[in-house]
């Protein structure tokens, strides 16, 4: 986010039908410090959601005094939302200390290799499984490890030999397993 200065091109003019000079956030502050500007009154207009450039105009004393009241409760108001615990930050605040210009928290936080939403999604059927896997009985928690979950795969065949069960059965045991799984995810 970017701020813009301008002042008026005749101090004189009093707000009426000014012309501006635009000036760089250096020139303003020499500008500022200089003695002979110090009556010279200036508002700073920011849109709240902070989505757009901010803007420093020169502007009469009353629209000085007005615009000042309004600060000082916007400010009391950002202060309290800080003393409440929490703190509202937005995607588009330019961080401070930084030189570069316009650096956000965009260009922090991005990243475009990341999927959060997948990730959530994965880790959500992961709890899921393990919840069904803890509702096994201990032979089914055996047969899907055995015929899945091993680096060496069992065929029915031979895992049917190793219980002592004829293949048919233990097919009907693992289709049963499965059905029980789908239900639980």
């Amino acid at each position: 986010m970017k701020k813009l200065f301008f002042k008026w091109k005749d101090e004189n003019c009093h707000g009426i039908n000014p012309e501006w000079v635009e000036m760089t956030g250096r020139e303003f502050l020499e500008f500022k410090r200089k003695p002979e500007n110090k009556h010279r009154k200036f508002a700073e207009y920011i849109d709240e959601n902070q989505e757009t450039t901010t803007i420093v105009l020169e502007v009469t004393q009353d629209s000085y005094n007005r615009w000042h009241c309004e600060d000082v409760i916007r400010k009391r108001k950002r202060t309290e939302k800080c003393e409440s615990g929490y703190k509202e930050i937005s995607m588009d605040e330019e961080i401070c200390g930084q030189n570069i210009e316009d650096f956000t928290l965009h260009d922090v936080i991005a990243d475009e290799s990341v999927n959060i939403e997948q990730d959530t999604i994965n880790l959500c059927e992961i709890s899921q499984l393990r919840e069904a896997l803890k509702r096994l009985t201990p032979e089914e928690m055996e047969l899907l490890e055995a015929m899945y979950l091993s680096e060496n795969p069992m065929t029915e065949r031979d895992y049917a030999k190793k219980i002592g069960l004829c293949r048919s059965g233990l097919h009907k045991r693992k289709i049963m397993l499965l059905h029980k799984l789908k239900e639980y995810l």
